[in-house]
């Protein structure tokens, strides 16, 4: 294991340096390794463009956009009509009602503070059932667990259960293979973007996840399956594309 976590560092990078950076823009992180690495990626990729939270319904128009023009979600086959579908007052009854905005890493995990809580980067569309049922467990594996409901030629993506991955045995939610590795780089991201506060993020549930620290930033068996995540499920273009946007 401290081998593994010895690696971490260098999976922070490649998550951060898919897209085409502007010359120079890592410069200052060269040569740094472990947690000199994570501070140094937080003074570059941290500062971002806050659009609030209700301004991700315009950033998605870009983000996470189809070949057909729809809204690409990963929690659901459904693609959504932008704009048209999104959640609302009315909310939702069943898997394919409409979309609304997930948090990869729980906002509950930093008590809805700023700018996690509108950070394009780890909020996803998905579907309004899904996303319900996910609620702020952790991302996990388990071999028995439950899907929402089919409804209408929409089928639900990822599972609720106990947690079969080494290390952890609390509930998890299991998304598709397919987005595992998005999910995983988006975990890494939020790690070397926020590794100045991190540390201080101690919700009951994060704990399942966090270890309280800016390094390695996840416990042991977290640390081990967003591992095996990032290489089982390599970039894709759909990934290249919304971090470009």
């Amino acid at each position: 294991m401290k081998r593994l976590l010895s690696l971490l560092p260098s999976f922070l990078m490649a998550a951060v340096l898919w897209g085409a950076a502007p010359s120079d823009y890592y410069k200052s992180c060269e040569g740094k390794k472990a947690a000199d690495l994570l501070s140094a990626l937080c003074k570059v990729v941290g500062p971002h463009t806050n659009v609030g939270y209700k301004g991700l319904w315009d950033v998605y128009g870009s983000s996470d956009i189809d070949e057909n023009g729809k809204i690409w979600d990963m929690y659901s086959t459904k693609r959504w009509t932008y704009r048209k579908e999104q959640c609302g007052s009315g909310g939702y009854t069943k898997v394919g009602d409409c979309y609304n905005r997930e948090h990869s890493l729980p906002k509950s995990w930093f008590n809805d503070a700023s700018p996690m809580y509108s950070d394009a980067f780890h909020i996803y569309p998905t579907d309004g059932k899904v996303n319900g049922q996910r609620s702020n467990h952790p991302y996990g594996e388990c071999a028995n667990g439950s899907s929402v409901a089919a409804a209408n030629g929409v089928k639900p993506l990822g599972k609720l259960g106990a947690s079969t991955f080494p290390g952890y045995s609390g509930t998890v939610f299991e998304p598709v293979d397919e987005y595992k590795g998005d999910f995983a780089r988006s975990y890494f991201y939020m790690a070397a973007a926020y590794n100045d506060r991190i540390a201080s993020w101690n919700a009951t549930e994060a704990r399942a996840m966090l270890d309280q620290n800016s390094y390695p930033v996840f416990d042991a068996w977290a640390v081990s399956l967003l591992l095996k995540w990032h290489r089982q499920d390599p970039v894709s273009q759909k990934e290249i594309d919304r971090n470009e946007a």
